[in-house]
């Protein structure tokens, strides 16, 4: 199996721009939309173009559609200025071709002459537009750059403060995984923290109050050891007791064990008579026949 990463992979340099088509064709189709509708009730109707009402109207169309063209940009990862650039050229393009199929929209739908001649007496209109009609121009492409550069700022910061992936997929330590520690600074003292920090008591040595590998814990004795007597000043299990102290009750009244307080000391070579009787100095009976 290859080495498994949960890094992301490298972003596709012709998302943004598949995102930006996407968008401008949304943008137009909203501004042909818009230019049918204004047309039928407004012109048609002999309102006048310029109230109060259709400025606003307008100026809310020319927001959205400067956000249809670079929203779908939310979607991608773009770097650097090429994505904002595109969107204002998108922008420009969805106004021009929305008014001009907006126009000849309207066109079809009341019957009237469909000629291409429409198409310049549009342009030429540009010459005559009205500070307020340049306002209506650019916000547009004004909105989709400023979103545009918004999301390419987003990605920068995002790639800024992820680290490196080590082997794995885990995080490599600040420069890499050969840096050299910080300067000034050395090592980190035990407990500072930080990626250079080494671990409570020192690189190979347990931590303050934990044995050494192998050792037993405090108060605990040794592997193969008999464990500690109870009561502190008596004999470990099978050590015979100190002088002037009882044995122990597992040494008491033991024939095979040691001798118990009180009785004589056998002589090397000598086990327990199991033919004697009661010692006579006990107060015992003697043998028959003695």
């Amino acid at each position: 199996m290859g080495r498994m990463s949960s890094t992301r992979t490298a972003p596709s340099g012709g998302a943004p721009i598949v995102a930006l088509l996407l968008g401008g064709a949304v943008a137009t189709a909203i501004n042909a939309l818009y230019v049918i509708v204004f047309l039928y009730f407004v012109i048609q109707q002999g309102q006048d173009p310029d109230n109060l009402i259709s400025n606003v109207l307008v100026t809310i169309i020319s927001v959205v559609m400067g956000l249809a063209v670079s929203g779908p940009l939310l979607f991608t990862r773009p770097r650097g200025p090429v994505a904002p650039l595109l969107a204002v050229v998108f922008s420009l393009v969805a106004n021009a071709v929305g008014d001009i199929v907006g126009n000849f929209g309207y066109a079809l739908f009341n019957g009237g002459p469909l000629s291409l001649e429409q198409i310049g007496l549009y342009f030429r209109s540009y010459g005559k537009l009205t500070v307020f009609g340049w306002f209506l121009v650019l916000l547009t492409p004004v909105v989709a750059a400023a979103l545009a550069g918004l999301r390419v700022m987003m990605v920068g910061r995002g790639v800024q403060q992820q680290p490196a992936a080590g082997p794995w997929g885990a995080p490599q330590p600040p420069g890499g995984p050969y840096a050299p520690p910080p300067a000034g600074g050395g090592y980190a003292a035990p407990g500072a923290g930080g990626a250079y920090a080494p671990p409570p008591g020192g690189y190979g040595q347990p931590a303050p109050g934990q044995p050494y590998p192998g050792q037993p814990s405090p108060g605990q004795p040794a592997p193969g050891q008999p464990p500690y007597p109870a009561n502190p000043g008596q004999p470990y299990p099978g050590q015979p007791g100190q002088p002037g102290q009882d044995a122990p009750p597992w040494q008491q009244h033991n024939p095979y064990g040691q001798p118990g307080q009180g009785a004589p000391p056998q002589q090397p070579g000598q086990g327990p008579s199991h033919n004697a009787g009661p010692d006579p100095s006990q107060g015992g009976v003697p043998p028959s026949g003695g």
